[in-house]
């Protein structure tokens, strides 16, 4: 995995999602421009294809509450199998700089 990417993961669009606001369709974001769940979706389609990640699943939270949540990608790249809610992923220490 690139250095690029968990620069860009962790200290760009996790920080970002965390911290949105959606309603109904719409996802506010830090600063507060709204955008659409599908704007949301194109955006890390683009980030999942620029750094050749197989798959993602990520979840925009507010006030404790999951406000919304996808997955994009593919499970298995040969097979061209999609990702869904029960595809499990490693993290190994990635995790520890958000949750500690």
């Amino acid at each position: 995995m690139k250095p690029t990417f968990l620069f860009r993961f962790w200290f760009i669009l996790l920080p970002a999602l965390m911290l949105a606001h959606s309603s109904f369709s719409q996802i506010k974001t830090v600063n507060g421009k709204t955008i659409s769940a599908a704007e949301l979706n194109a955006f890390i389609q683009h980030e999942i294809d620029s750094l050749h990640i197989p798959s993602v699943t990520f979840s925009v939270i507010n006030h404790g509450k999951i406000v919304y949540h996808n997955t994009l990608g593919y499970s298995d790249l040969e097979n061209h199998t999609k990702a869904n809610d029960q595809t499990i992923y490693e993290a190994a220490s990635m995790s520890k700089s958000v949750f500690a």
